[in-house]
């Protein structure tokens, strides 16, 4: 683990380089003291609606198995998300499952399935997007046919995900098969932990509620951009709704892979990447991405400290 830290603070060192190379930093100054601060309160409540919605919408991933109180979903929420962002590599993503089994009578191997399930709604919701994007703006090729690889392996996921849950009793007496050869206790341990983990897969058997979630996701998204196009306005940029999505997109895709703490250079490279493909000054950009890389930043930890002591521990 301590390789991985260590790889996701040299990519974020790294990324930041780019970012910040051939800048003047005097007009990034320049840039900061033209901002327009009354649009960042409308920004930081957009972002507030997408933090929220994400803890309404684990609820239902959860609702097969328990059904948790909202204030539970957004203080879990608030301190998982906090993880992530805190711990390189996104180890964090374990944080929830573990808060949920300590609250609930949920299994943390459970939790941990409507956490995959949730990150294919949103890898998918993403490269939809991405799809659009790439459409409008000179995307490199080898990036392009990267994403649509990703699209058909989250698709063929689901779709497998779908198939297992279908056929659960199948699926558990080939796995108890292959079982066999270990020893008894540490077998049922590992067969009990895959039989909660189906459980948390749930959602893929029902229609209504898989559309309802994927509608969400996207709305989820698409609130995410609205956030984006707003801050435009602060650093009066006159920019399309689609050159919200580009930004979404490839820092959603830069923090993905391996990142500092607080996707320190991840997101700041790959911010200011789409905002080029728009003409932005890259000092402008490297402005914006400071702006919104902090205003993201501190509503995680404010929200994640919020919510701290009222996690049972």
């Amino acid at each position: 683990m301590k390789k991985k830290m260590v790889v996701g603070i040299l990519l974020g060192i790294l990324f930041f380089y780019l970012a910040v190379r051939n800048i003047k930093f005097h007009e990034v100054i320049e840039s900061f003291r033209s901002i327009r601060y009354v649009y960042l309160v409308p920004v930081y409540m957009t972002m507030l609606a997408m933090h929220l919605l994400r803890a309404y919408r684990w609820g239902i991933l959860l609702r097969p198995i328990e059904r948790i109180r909202f204030v539970s979903l957004v203080s879990i929420t608030s301190v998982g998300f906090l993880a992530i962002m805190a711990v390189p590599v996104r180890v964090g993503e374990l944080a929830r499952p573990y808060l949920i089994k300590r609250s609930s009578s949920i299994k943390m191997s459970s939790a941990l399935g409507t956490i995959i399930i949730e990150r294919l709604f949103d890898i998918f919701s993403i490269l939809v997007m991405f799809s659009a994007v790439a459409c409008i703006i000179p995307i490199p090729q080898w990036i392009v046919r990267s994403s649509m690889g990703i699209l058909a392996l989250v698709v063929l996921g689901m779709i497998f995900i779908s198939v297992l849950v279908l056929n659960r009793r199948r699926a558990g007496r080939i796995i108890r098969v292959l079982l066999l050869k270990m020893p008894r206790r540490l077998s049922l341990r590992i067969e009990e932990m895959i039989v909660h983990f189906t459980l948390g897969l749930e959602l893929m058997t029902d229609i209504t509620r898989l559309l309802g979630v994927a509608a969400l996701s996207f709305i989820i998204w698409t609130i995410g951009a609205f956030a984006i196009y707003l801050l435009f306005f602060a650093f009066n940029f006159s920019l399309p709704l689609i050159a919200a999505f580009a930004v979404l997109v490839l820092v959603t895709a830069g923090i993905s892979i391996p990142a500092a703490p607080g996707f320190v250079g991840n997101w700041h490279y790959f911010c200011v990447l789409a905002l080029t493909f728009f003409s932005i000054p890259k000092a402008d950009a490297m402005a914006f991405a400071i702006v919104h890389n902090f205003l993201s930043v501190s509503l995680t930890v404010v929200m994640g400290l919020l919510f701290l002591p009222f996690v049972k521990k």
